[in-house]
């Protein structure tokens, strides 16, 4: 019931709390996706905290149904053989498997984020275009043009050192702490590196669906992932976007006086 109750969130307060500020046009696209999506992650802390308070951890909940997958995959030979754990003993097999899906039940705030983030966006979109038929708003830049304040950097290097401090401190949940700094860590930099790559796409007129499978591979794939990552990191610092429209705008600039040249 719990669980239900996230995603219900998730879809239902973007809709409740956007509209008033796509109305009052004063409010930046960028700065209510953000004011929605930090009050629906309020929201699902509620939720959590209330979990807790019945008696019904959402993460002891996880971590049963973890157990009970990992006892199904070690009793399907077939499943077994593809997570590599054919020659593994049933209790070390069983450990590693815990292990494993424990850690991604520990970044459950990092993933509800992003899940959150990515409704909101999309809702402002939608909500925005039915709003501006009646009168004028504000809608969404093109993600081309997206762009984190050039302070993220140092604001997130600073939560990610606390966290890691955290977490060899022995602190109670500090584990946890640091899997999802380190998780919103990656998808900050990957959104600004991903708007380089659409960015970069769109300059070389490249059909749109490209970046969009370039960046959803990149994303899925860990090592690729940090390459995306250091190009958002460059891009705060360096303004890599600006160099990319500047070095188009010259090639293109030089083409046409090849052009008028030849005439």
């Amino acid at each position: 019931m719990f669980s239900l109750s996230l995603f219900l969130l998730i879809i239902v307060i973007p809709f409740v709390t956007m509209p008033r500020d796509i109305r009052s046009n004063s409010v930046s696209p960028y700065f209510a996706v953000v004011r929605a999506v930090l009050t629906t992650m309020v929201a699902l802390m509620a939720v959590m905290a209330m979990a807790k308070f019945t008696g019904n951890p959402l993460f002891e909940m996880y971590h049963d149904s973890v157990v009970r997958i990992s006892e199904a995959i070690l009793n399907d030979s077939g499943l077994r053989d593809m997570v590599g754990l054919t020659d593994v003993a049933d209790a070390e097999a069983k450990k590693s498997l815990i292990e494993f899906y424990d850690k991604i039940a520990m970044k459950m705030p990092g993933y509800l984020l992003l899940l959150t983030t990515i409704v909101c966006y999309f809702d402002y979109i939608i909500l925005s275009r039915s709003q501006a038929k009646r009168q004028p708003v504000q809608l969404m830049p093109k993600f081309k043009e997206f762009s984190f304040p050039s302070s993220t950097v140092m604001a997130m290097v600073i939560m990610y050192f606390l966290a890691w401090f955290i977490s060899k401190g022995g602190m109670e949940g500090g584990e946890s702490i640091f899997l999802n700094i380190n998780y919103l860590f990656d998808m900050v930099f990957c959104i600004q590196g991903a708007s380089v790559i659409f960015m970069y796409f769109d300059l070389k007129r490249v059909p749109k669906a490209v970046p969009v499978i370039l960046v959803i591979f990149l994303w899925n794939a860990y090592l690729l992932r940090e390459l995306v990552v250091i190009i958002g990191i460059m891009d705060l610092i360096f303004g890599l976007k600006g160099f990319i429209v500047f070095k188009q705008q010259l090639k293109e600039q030089r083409k046409q006086d090849r052009n008028n040249g030849r005439r």
